[in-house]
């Protein structure tokens, strides 16, 4: 009964103040708060924000818990007006929660910092604190180091009042991470978090702004493999992720497919061969002259008499060797599928490399150059046993 009473009183005293032709309609609006303090909170926001401030209560009372509480109720004022100052600068839509935010702080002073750290944060700056030491290192690390603002208060307190001891702590940071950022720099930013009523006028808009500060730039993530667009040619996925990066960033220039974008390179595949621009650009490295395309296949067949595979030891420290196979190619047998045989039957790692001439060579781990060739009969019909060499010292000689 008693809280029902002090929320009669304080109605009762707003509409005096402000409209005393509704003092009437006071019991109904109990009603509908129906015992609920949030609700109460509610209705005085919107009652705070659309006639204003609370008016005090003229009442004369025996103060019975006012000397224990009087600290408390301090505390609690100067905390609702340092929540009601942020909502009004970044965010009017939630001035209706500050009450439930006072309560639940429960008079405690870690929980009271720990919701203005939480607030400093999400938005900025507290309002009253822009120019002051913690307000310019709120901005510092919400430019450099976000992940590090729970920390300003450690400053604060480690600094003191010492503006010696200030100012060297800043040269420290303008050293470690860049120039000290303007307010300026940062309100502008925090345009973007806001969510209260965009403004009518202004010189840029909200993608200007997001072009101007990349910190706050919406990144896209392709939604095959998760990653940024820029990242997609370099994961085996490339090819499911083709037909999404032809609709969405069509121009973007892909390094590893000869410089090409997205749209000309889909367009090549289209096509069933890559055009002879493309083949030219792809042909380019960056800054330098052209080198031959190692992708495009020679239309030209290759004469059976060129036709030939070689197997060559090759040291790669004192008791380690590899032996390089190459030619396979020429007799339609797929590489990768080889290396993979290849590896299997030595029980060793086989690789494809791609060798200064333009050609491919498969490297096995290990000397297996006497067994090579009877593997390769077995496993590869299509190689002719007359056409297979071994490399020694610079020399080809036939196996059979």
């Amino acid at each position: 009964m008693g809280q029902k009473n002090d929320w009669r009183d304080r109605l009762e005293a707003f509409y005096k103040h402000y409209q005393p032709e509704k003092l009437s309609g006071v019991p109904a609006l109990l009603k509908k708060i129906d015992g609920n303090q949030s609700r109460f909170d509610r209705l005085l926001a919107q009652l705070v924000q659309k006639y204003g401030p609370e008016p005090e209560i003229k009442k004369e009372k025996t103060p019975k818990a006012e000397k224990p509480k009087g600290t408390s109720i301090k505390m609690n004022e100067s905390l609702r007006n340092r929540i009601t100052a942020f909502y009004l600068h970044y965010n009017k839509g939630k001035l209706d929660t500050v009450e439930d935010l006072v309560v639940r702080t429960k008079n405690k002073k870690k929980y009271e910092d720990r919701l203005m750290r939480m607030l400093v944060k999400k938005y900025g700056p507290e309002p009253q604190m822009e120019d002051s030491f913690r307000g310019r290192l709120t901005r510092f690390y919400l430019k450099y180091q976000p992940t590090k603002l729970d920390g300003v208060e450690n400053f604060v307190l480690k600094a003191g009042g010492s503006e010696t001891q200030q100012e060297q702590l800043f040269r420290m940071l303008v050293t470690k991470y860049g120039p000290e950022p303007e307010f300026s720099g940062i309100e502008s930013k925090l345009e973007h978090l806001s969510l209260s009523e965009p403004q009518e006028s202004g010189d840029m808009s909200d993608d200007d702004n997001d072009e101007m500060n990349p910190l706050f730039r919406k990144v896209v993530y392709c939604p095959i493999d998760g990653m940024p667009p820029e990242y997609s040619e370099y994961l085996t996925t490339f090819g499911d992720c083709l037909p999404w990066l032809l609709k969405n960033t069509p121009n973007l220039i892909l390094t590893t497919k000869g410089d090409t974008t997205v749209a000309e390179y889909a367009a090549s595949l289209e096509n069933g061969e890559e055009s002879t621009e493309a083949s030219n650009i792809k042909g380019k490295s960056r800054g330098g002259a052209a080198r031959p395309n190692k992708n495009i296949k020679n239309k030209k067949k290759t004469k059976d008499k060129d036709k030939k595979v070689t197997i060559e030891r090759v040291s790669r420290s004192k008791r380690k060797f590899i032996t390089v196979v190459v030619g396979l190619d020429m007799f339609d047998v797929k590489l990768k599928e080889a290396a993979k045989k290849l590896g299997k039957r030595f029980a060793c790692s086989a690789s494809i490399n791609k060798l200064p001439s333009g050609g491919q060579s498969i490297d096995i781990q290990g000397d297996i150059t006497y067994e090579l060739p009877e593997v390769l009969l077995d496993y590869f019909p299509s190689v002719d046993k007359e056409k297979i060499y071994t490399v020694e010292d610079g020399k080809k000689n036939k196996v059979f």
